[in-house]
């Protein structure tokens, strides 16, 4: 089917049906073409069958679509283009007229700061500043929807009048401010001043005026229209314009606005009437597209034809912990301890601006002064369950290395430090400095901030090298910044990035891309503004967002400031119910501990519910990402048919089955809230209490809470408490040399199956797979998980499969590993699992363990849980398996950095008598014991396989829900060094130094194990006898190093010959035998117990 194309007007008019329920109309007029590529829509071409139907009229002018059943609901009246200049250069007007009667709603156009819901008869000016978010896309509550397709600046509802206000003659006072700016903090001087104006006026009734106070950003909105105040609103970041609705009489009006001495303000103003309006005065054509449907189709339509949302990581949906700013490395870590120690849940950290120091603003390097390590950084993190956001700058300081090179290549825009990402060669130099400098570095997170670009900055500029007027692509930045990160995120690791951008445009949604209000205060009016500006945002189809939880701009006495502590409390009590939960404060310590225990209390309790909810709200997010679904709910998304609902500006729906009711005023004991129309009524979510709906109730409400009501009819998914991930097994990956591959094959095409015993139980499990040792890719066609019998045998009625991003098969490319979907499986503490893994095409030469103590077994072709297992080769490997996680309320995993003591040299096949199977089995699966040893492993330097040092960060302080580490080295270091090696003690004990105090910044405890006797096998000799005994003593009297010492040289030396294993705890001197380690099991647990 082709799309319809037909002469209208002066011009042509093409129609083309895009998706099932949207049609892309464009208006021409000339030959003319735009040079500009279509960045927002990723679906232009026309569907065989649609349930939307459109007729033109052209003698009338007009465009009417009707909707699945027949019903006209958008009429368009007028599409028009007039010639205009921009730099120069000739261009267009657009503008696009439709019916809005008067009992109509329309929502959307994005997060705007004039506290309006209903923008119907509004005037906005759409660009894109700190705190406004310009999407032109609304959505109404007779069935339709509109997305304007315009770069540029655009005027919804544009005023025909305007009237100028003059000074008056006496300045008002100055003042000195703290502001933040692209340079840091900094301090502002302001002079204040009184404008008026008369206002003319021909016709009573309802008029749509906007101020402009002339500038790029204002610092303050106000105007009073015969002593009423209109508008008024203070902030250090403002838009340049503020809008509202008054009803006024014919005849003369005062105006009046206390505004900043160098403002040049215009009042622009029009009669509301029964028509909406989109104008840009840069264009190629009229475009847009119309969606017919519920909101929730509409904005599903939308996602269709614009991009689909991917899926959020599950982590940044609980709480994001945020200030400005962290100020090293130590900090952070401190703040995450602090955080765990007062059992406050949290998932992410948030590094904000100025970590690079004396490198230049954004050079994207960490200054070491005080960021020493940031690898380190974020393993450690990691090692406590954390992720890590950072701060990343689209302007980069033309100084620094990287500024150097982007300039020299000609990558900036013009008279701007900000980069041309226009230019597809400028955004790949900037992603190829991004991937170097920053990817490797293990951050979990990306702050794009302030991609607007801030101050409007596109103005007057020349961007895509010049090829394009900054006016014509004036609101797109956001997008371009954030395709450029994403995709080469998507490219280079695979899974879905997650990016917190100030700014977006759409098509944002489909980069992963969540925004939020900006740089705002903290007074009640903003925090009401905020709800308000969040649900424009949410109807205009961004479902990712949220707010500085209690202002970012705040008072400076916060801390002890009642007042203000009783705002904050709101902001981070409706922040539980937003998209994300985020807190965020300039030049503020956000921590809860800081404002008071009972302040900290009711915040714990916050941060508890939230992850109370987790899963619902990860329910929620997946028919986000599913079904183009929305999580923060404008009322007309559920309840259109309900006028009263309608009127709603602050309450909202969060997910199908809550609805919210935000306090936004103070010193309040009870508080009134609209339950719509609903049959079954709605029950207090947290009291259980009923109430029909169509109505408004009055309930009470405390400091800590506000009120919630969950839909009769609708569950709520809760948690208990908030669980994480802890590892119940785990062995160290090591590079398998041919001699270590099965003699047979290379496991292509052929069925693996694995024996483990995990050491705690749980509900849920994931499976970490490695292939970090290989170079090629290994192909999994399938992994399933058993119950294990003897042999190879399974109990096939518990099998159940693995998943990988919803995918049974995975390929895991060489040098990575990867984690499984969550899986449901009773694991029972000290349970034989087995793993069985059928293989597709595999490396030469596999990463493995070769160190299992357990068979595996290996059969050709592929092998179903009912099947018979039948084996070609047998051999004491693990290959491809690193370690299984259950989901736990308590992180309690102790993890061993040991070598073939610790590996199980000397125990049994099968038998499972490691000494750390014996400490497992002591503390009946209390605690997860996660052996990493690697048999002839040393800790400094050579040995077998990568030493403890260099493998410590991935193998020890990555394993998750770790609260211990065990070091357990150093036989091998010693017993193969040269006699006349002086100083193998001393490199060893600042070798257990170096480990022990990453560990302690991870907020770990450290237990130091010392070295056991090795006299009569071939590692003895006196000098090395002296070196073991010079770490011991060093063990054993270093309390400021280990939180305590397990002594297996003192539970396993022979009395009456102590450089020596006692007889009958060994069978060749150097190893101990399963009597030795089943001792030395028991006494490690009493360390534990």
């Amino acid at each position: 089917m082709q799309a319809k194309d037909v002469a209208f007007g002066r011009g042509r008019l093409q129609v083309t049906k895009i998706a099932r329920n949207a049609v892309r109309i464009r208006y021409t007029e000339g030959t003319a073409t735009s040079t500009l590529p279509d960045w927002v829509y990723v679906k232009t071409d026309e569907v065989i069958s649609a349930d939307i139907n459109v007729k033109v009229n052209r003698k009338q002018g007009t465009v009417v679509v009707r909707d699945r059943a027949g019903k006209a609901v958008f009429t368009a009246t007028a599409h028009q283009l007039s010639p205009s200049l921009v730099a120069g250069e000739s261009t267009q007007k657009a503008s696009l007229t439709f019916l809005s009667p008067t009992d109509e709603c329309l929502f959307g156009l994005g997060q705007f700061q004039d506290g309006y819901a209903n923008v119907r008869g509004l005037t906005r000016r759409l660009t894109q500043v700190n705190t406004q978010i310009s999407i032109p896309m609304v959505i109404s509550s007779k069935g339709y929807g509109v997305l304007w397709n315009n770069y540029g600046l655009t005027d919804f509802n544009p005023c025909e009048l305007s009237v100028r206000m003059e000074k008056t003659l006496m300045p008002g006072k100055k003042e000195v401010v703290n502001v933040t700016s692209t340079e840091g903090g900094k301090q502002e001087e302001r002079t204040s001043n009184t404008f008026s104006a008369t206002l003319e006026i021909a016709e009573e009734g309802d008029y749509a005026l906007m101020l402009d106070v002339g500038q790029q950003m204002a610092r303050r909105h106000n105007l009073v229209i015969d002593n009423q105040t209109v508008i008024d609103m203070q902030n250090l970041w403002l838009p340049p314009t503020a809008s509202a609705i008054v009803h006024l009489t014919a005849g003369a009006h005062t105006l009046k606005a206390q505004l900043t001495n160098n403002d040049r303000p215009v009042v622009l103003f029009r009669k509301v009437s029964d028509t909406t309006t989109f104008q840009s005065p840069v264009a190629d054509a009229v475009d847009y597209t119309v969606f017919v449907g519920t909101p929730d189709e509409i904005i599903a339509g939308y996602r269709e034809v614009t991009g689909a949302v991917p899926p959020i990581p599950t982590w940044a949906l609980g709480y994001i912990h945020c200030r400005e700013r962290f100020h090293s490395s130590d900090e952070i870590l401190r703040t995450a301890r602090r955080f765990r120690d007062e059992h406050l849940p949290a998932d992410v950290f948030v590094q904000d601006w100025q970590y690079w120091g004396r490198y230049g603003w954004n050079a994207m390097r960490f200054d070491e002064r005080f960021y020493p390590n940031p690898k380190e950084l974020t393993d450690s993190l990691h090692a406590m369950g954390y992720r890590l956001m950072l701060s990343v700058w689209s302007k980069i300081d033309k100084n620094s290395d990287v500024g150097r090179e982007m300039s020299e290549q000609g990558y900036y825009i013009p008279g701007t430090d900000w980069i041309d990402f226009f230019r597809p060669e400028a955004a790949a130099a900037y992603w190829q400095h991004f991937r170097q400098r920053l990817v490797p570095l293990g951050i979990d997170a990306w702050w794009q901030d302030a991609t607007e670009p801030e101050n409007d900055d596109l103005v007057g500029r020349r961007v895509g090298g010049g090829q394009w007027a900054g006016e014509r692509v004036r609101n797109v930045y956001p997008l371009m910044v954030c395709k450029t990160v994403y995709e080469g995120l998507r490219q280079e690791q695979g899974s879905t990035p997650f990016i917190l951008t100030r700014c977006g445009f759409p098509g944002i949604q489909r980069y992963g891309a969540a925004l939020w209000s900006g740089d705002v205060g903290n007074d009640w009016e903003t925090f009401r503004r905020q709800i308000v500006a969040g649900l424009g945002l949410q109807a205009a189809g961004i479902p990712w967002w949220t707010y500085d939880a209690g202002g970012f701009f705040r008072p400076q006495d916060q801390y002890t400031n009642q007042a203000y502590i009783e705002r904050m409390l709101r902001w981070i009590e409706t922040s539980v119910f937003l998209p994300l939960m985020r807190v965020h404060g300039y030049m503020s310590d956000t921590e809860p501990w800081r404002y008071g225990e009972q302040a900290q209390n009711i915040i714990a309790d916050c941060l508890r519910e939230r992850y109370l909810l987790k899963p619902y709200i990860d329910s929620c997010a997946l028919a986000v990402s599913q079904h183009g679904s929305t999580l923060m709910r404008p009322l007309v998304f559920d309840f259109a048919d309900d006028p009263e609902a309608l009127q709603q500006k602050y309450e909202y729906m969060f997910g199908p089955a809550l609805l919210v009711s935000p306090v936004t005023e103070p010193g309040v004991t009870e508080w009134r809230t609209y339950l719509p129309r609903h049959q079954g009524g709605w029950y207090d979510f947290r009291t259980g209490q009923h109430y029909d709906g169509g109505q408004y109730v009055t309930t009470p409400v405390t400091l800590a809470r506000i009120p919630v009501f969950r839909r009769a009819g609708y569950n709520v998914a809760t948690s208990p408490a908030q669980q994480q991930w802890v590892g119940t097994w785990a062995t160290a990956p090591e590079y398998t040399g041919k001699g270590d591959m099965p003699r047979t094959t290379t496991l292509a095409d052929c069925t693996l199956r694995e024996i483990v015993r995990v050491s705690q139980g749980g509900d849920c499990l994931r499976m970490q797979l490695s292939n970090i040792f290989s170079k090629e890719p290994v192909e999994i066609k399938a992994v399933y998980i058993a119950d294990a019998l003897d042999s190879c045998d399974i109990v096939s009625s518990t099998a159940r499969y693995l998943s990988f991003d919803g995918q049974r098969s995975v390929t895991i490319p060489g040098g990575q590993a990867l984690f499984s979907d969550p899986l449901p499986y009773p694991l029972k503490p000290l349970q034989r699992l087995s793993i069985t893994i059928e293989y597709g095409s595999t490396p030469v030469n596999a990463t493995s363990h070769r160190g299992s103590r357990t068979t595996s077994y290996i059969m050709q072709g592929a092998c179903a849980p009912a099947q018979a297992f039948v084996t070609s080769e047998r051999l004491d490997h693990w290959y491809n398996i690193a370690a299984i996680d259950i989901l736990s309320d308590t992180p309690n995993a102790i993890a061993i950095l040991g070598n073939s003591i610790t590996d199980g040299r000397g125990t049994t096949t099968n038998a499972q008598n490691r000494w750390t199977d014996a400490l497992a089995t002591a503390l009946q699966g209390k605690a997860g014991i996660l052996n990493l040893g690697i048999g002839g492993n040393c800790v400094i330097r050579g040995g077998l396989s990568q030493p403890g040092r260099e493998r410590y960060d991935r193998d020890i302080l990555g394993q998750r829900g770790l609260t211990t580490v065990v070091i357990f080295e150093g036989v091998n270091d010693i017993g193969g060094s040269r006699d006349d090696d002086k100083d193998i003690a001393q490199r060893l004990i600042a070798t257990y130094q170096e480990l022990a105090a990453k560990a302690r910044r991870s907020g770990l405890k450290v237990y130091g194990a010392t070295i056991t006797p090795f006299g009569n096998s071939f590692y003895w000799s006196e000098a090395h006898e002296a070196a073991r005994q010079a770490v011991n003593a060093w063990i054993r009297n270093n309390a400021g190093t280990f939180d305590a010492v397990i002594d297996f040289d003192a539970l396993v030396r022979d009395p009456e010959q102590p450089t020596r294993l006692l007889p009958a705890y060994s069978d060749d001197w150097l190893h101990l035998n399963p009597a030795g380690y089943e001792a030395m099991g028991r006494y490690a647990a009493q360390h534990f117990q």
